[in-house]
């Protein structure tokens, strides 16, 4: 059995991957108008829009601290958060408390309830193509439910399994 190295260029792919992730959702945040904000009559706003961004991806911070040195007119406020159940708990409680963040990364097995109980916004409008277009229909059937989309993928785990011939 052979055992696979990881890439060098992974940790640029996801940050890539992150960076893409956090501009297309930052940029396409729907919502009510910031205070000093231009609002629906278009023009630019007379101060940073702030978008908060829930994490335990590693390279979240790199990302978030990139993004803002690039996008000075949107300024996302990172918080590193813990993976699988802990952060399904953590962004549940934050959602009940009425404090949810603006983007967030969730484990896939999350996504139904967290979509089911309205507590996403449908990006069918803004990312449905997107997803649609650049994504396999098997990392796609992940993140649309019902016909909507209601996230983007931002990494799929390949899995293996191996087994001895002579045993089984």
């Amino acid at each position: 059995m052979s055992r696979s190295l990881p890439s060098s260029r992974m940790p640029r792919l996801a940050l890539t991957a992150s960076v893409a992730a956090l501009a297309l959702l930052a940029t396409a945040c729907g919502g009510e108008a910031e205070p000093g904000g231009a609002g629906a009559a278009g023009g630019s706003p007379q101060q940073p829009v702030t978008v908060t961004y829930w994490s335990s991806s590693a390279g979240a911070q790199q990302t978030a601290d990139a993004f803002n040195r690039t996008h000075p007119d949107i300024q996302v406020r990172f918080s590193a958060v813990p993976g699988g159940p802990d952060g399904a708990a953590k962004l549940a409680n934050a959602v009940k408390g009425g404090n949810a963040p603006d983007v967030a990364t969730m484990d896939y097995s999350a996504l139904p309830e967290f979509a089911s109980g309205g507590n996403l916004e449908d990006l069918s409008g803004t990312s449905g193509k997107l997803v649609s277009e650049k994504f396999p229909a098997a990392v796609q059937s992940l993140v649309k439910l019902g016909g909507r989309t209601w996230a983007v993928p931002f990494d799929v785990t390949p899995l293996e399994l191996f087994y001895r011939k002579d045993i089984f």
